[in-house]
């Protein structure tokens, strides 16, 4: 009776134990391979789980980029690297400090600026990098992208004033004008059509010679090309730009080496992307080429955006009439009879 008064008791202890460590694994998250839902510094989420054909990198902690830096059992794992590896983050080596600078203009394109500033902000808590947002204005009054009022040069020489009232549009605040600007290693020119003021502007033609001249890489999305093409720093170099505004481009200069089907070129320093969403793929081609297409390739996962990593892929071109639908195999003869409604309703628009 009382070995079995002494076994009851053992048992109940054991069991007690057992109740606190499980209610005390719930207090810490439970099982350490999950992350809660929005955990992620960057505000995307749950950051913690693999999809198929996931980057094959470590997991740590962002949050600064400082951390445990245990690698056991980790094969592939960089050295070096920072962070907490409970907590489903990847570790990437840290790059040298990037100095971004956006060129702000009435009239921008939003997701030429916010798609690939999408990728930046999220690599911004994995490694070191500011941003400048630079007006074209003199003081930092809010950028809208409202298209405003603005003169087109048509086809045959003619200049046209266009109007599009009733279209809405966000604003940024910048933080530099061209007077205080600070120097740096990435410079992206949006597009919009806030661009068909910009190239008789000589103030931003200026600036943007003076950044392409010290600038690492130099960088163009939708119609910021006509821009650069405009105040000469494309002269020689392989260029692409917006398929749908493509001969307005092209007007802006005979001595850039204009690539009518691409989603993206590169060439040297230059990179220019066509239209609109081909900025993203080109930024991500861009971390590639700076960073690795692992870290590249968890930035999209975040983003849950499925990049397209061939420069050569551009049914736009056909869409918009930029190529014959004969020159490519990409788009079929009803996305571009789709193109040429399409560009039918655009221009009824531009002429209100």
């Amino acid at each position: 009776m009382k070995f079995n008064l002494v076994y009851i008791t053992l048992a109940a202890l054991a069991s007690f134990s057992t109740i606190v460590a499980a209610h005390d694994g719930e207090e810490h998250g439970g099982n350490e391979s999950s992350a809660s839902l929005g955990s992620s510094p960057t505000g995307h989420g749950d950051m913690s789980s693999s999809t198929s054909g996931a980057a094959a990198a470590p997991t740590m902690a962002m949050g600064g980029g400082h951390g445990s830096n245990s690698t056991s059992g980790m094969p592939g794992m960089p050295s070096g690297g920072h962070g907490n590896m409970t907590t489903g983050e990847p570790m990437f080596p840290k790059a040298p400090p990037l100095s971004i600078g956006v060129l702000l203009f009435p009239g921008f394109t939003t997701i030429d600026v916010f798609g690939p500033l999408e990728y930046f902000n999220a690599l911004s808590a994995q490694q070191n990098i500011t941003l400048s947002l630079i007006s074209v204005g003199s003081d930092l009054t809010p950028v809208s992208s409202a298209i405003p009022s603005h003169e087109m040069t048509m086809s045959d020489g003619s200049v046209m004033v266009m109007n599009t009232p009733g279209l809405i549009g966000q604003s940024l605040v910048p933080t530099h004008t061209f007077s205080n600007a600070p120097k740096l290693d990435l410079f992206l020119v949006p597009g919009g059509l806030g661009s068909r003021s910009l190239v008789r502007d000589n103030a931003t033609l200026d600036f943007v010679r003076a950044r392409w001249a010290d600038t690492q890489y130099f960088a163009t999305v939708c119609t910021g090309s006509g821009i650069a093409a405009k105040a000469g720093v494309l002269d020689g170099y392989k260029a692409t730009g917006n398929k749908q505004s493509w001969t307005w481009t092209k007007q802006q200069s005979d001595k850039v080496n204009w690539v009518p089907e691409a989603r993206w070129v590169v060439d040297r320093k230059a990179w220019t992307s066509s239209g609109a969403t081909a900025g993203m793929d080109m930024t991500y081609a861009l971390i590639t080429k700076i960073y690795s297409e692992a870290q590249a390739k968890y930035l999209a996962e975040i983003m849950e955006y499925e990049p397209h990593t061939d420069p050569s892929w551009d049914p736009f071109a056909v869409v918009w009439g930029a190529v014959s639908k004969n020159s490519t195999n990409s788009t079929t003869t009803s996305e571009a009879k789709t193109g040429t409604a399409a560009m039918a309703l655009v221009g009824a628009l531009s002429m209100l």
